[in-house]
């Protein structure tokens, strides 16, 4: 991800947040145009939040870092024109929405919440052309005190979906690789840094009953280590998301 000269990258919950609502949207709707409700006290409450002041204050600061931002997507190069290849694979950069604000001016010379985003054009065609697991959006929102449980969260069924479709049994990942995937700018050390995992993985793990026999710490405690589940994986996430 990449932004404007002078802008922060968006980071945090409240990114995460509208992001996955933006692109369930897209998906049930099948529309490039996404509600934002009436009002932006509602749509803070579709997403889980509040809405007093900081809150608000927050919430569009990095609502606003997002849409200045541009993310790079892994494409099929037969539907894109500047698709840049890097070692095989085919990539380009892409808006999540052309439009940088949620309010408009009105006659009385008062902000009128536009209560609807349209998204960018090549984001709605990746969005739909791609496939992806289900997941329950409550639940995902139920974690937005911890970003990186909020990864782990959608980071978790995916792995074990992967490791269904391979040959192997279990597979087994180092903490210290874990912390580049998960916290690649920390100070920390890896112990303190397995500890942080650890509990954010505590609270993910409820909302995954199913897979509690498939998540392990190796004997030694410097690997997690992943197992098969005999159930489907996302057969498991569907029965979650009704």
């Amino acid at each position: 991800m990449k932004t404007a000269s002078g802008y922060e990258i968006p980071y945090g919950a409240y990114p995460r947040l509208f992001l996955s609502y933006v692109t369930l949207q897209i998906i049930k709707t099948g529309a490039p145009v996404v509600s934002l409700g009436k009002t932006q006290n509602q749509f803070l409450k579709m997403l889980g939040l509040g809405s007093d002041g900081k809150t608000i204050q927050r919430f569009n600061l990095q609502a606003l870092n997002l849409f200045r931002s541009t993310v790079e997507v892994e494409i099929n190069p037969e539907t894109r024109t500047r698709a840049t290849e890097r070692n095989g694979t085919f990539l380009e950069w892409i808006h999540i929405s052309d439009r940088c604000n949620f309010w408009e001016d009105n006659e009385e010379n008062k902000k009128k919440w536009l209560g609807e985003l349209q998204v960018n054009n090549n984001f709605f065609d990746f969005i739909r052309s791609s496939e992806g697991l289900p997941f329950n959006f409550h639940r995902y929102a139920s974690l937005t005190k911890s970003s990186m449980a909020m990864d782990l969260y959608i980071w978790l069924p995916y792995r074990l979906f992967i490791l269904q479709q391979q040959r192997h049994y279990s597979l087994s990942l180092q903490f210290s690789l874990l912390q580049k995937q998960f916290d690649p700018n920390s100070s920390l050390s890896v112990r303190d840094f397995k500890i942080k995992f650890l509990s954010c993985l505590s609270m993910v793990m409820p909302h995954y009953t199913d897979f509690y026999d498939n998540v392990k710490l190796s004997e030694d405690g410097k690997h997690l280590v992943l197992t098969k589940p005999k159930k489907s994986v996302e057969a498991i996430l569907k029965k979650d998301d009704e």
